[in-house]
């Protein structure tokens, strides 16, 4: 069973829609999908990039600091958060989700801060 909680981004007063990201305690990166980017309104012009292997293949990624904020519940929007966090988010450039997957990412940490 893979394990999944709904989660929202967060950067300079803009937030995402909540999506359910994907945990993965053996990933060393926080990934997200270009979709994200758009919904905060990032320049990712700018932003520090690589080439990473995933999902068995060479993605694109770029880096920037933005706030993740772990939810109870994907379906109640009044809610508070239960705890929120700073990362240096990967996000993909050309990825978008296959078929009906609405995986927003893969979060690989749940510390508070």
């Amino acid at each position: 069973m893979r394990r999944v909680v709904p989660v929202r981004l967060a950067h300079l007063g803009q937030v995402t829609l909540r999506a359910i990201a994907l945990v993965d305690s053996g990933s060393e990166r926080v990934f997200a999908a270009p979709s994200m980017a758009r919904q905060l309104r990032l320049d990712l012009s700018g932003a520090p990039e690589a080439d990473i292997g995933l999902g068995g293949e060479r993605r694109r990624v770029r880096f920037m600091y933005v706030g993740i904020q772990l939810f109870r519940d994907l379906l109640v929007g009044n809610d508070a958060p239960l705890t929120d966090w700073e990362a240096d988010v990967a996000f993909l450039m050309d990825w978008e989700p296959p078929g009906r997957s609405y995986s927003a990412g893969t979060v690989s940490s749940t510390s508070s801060r």
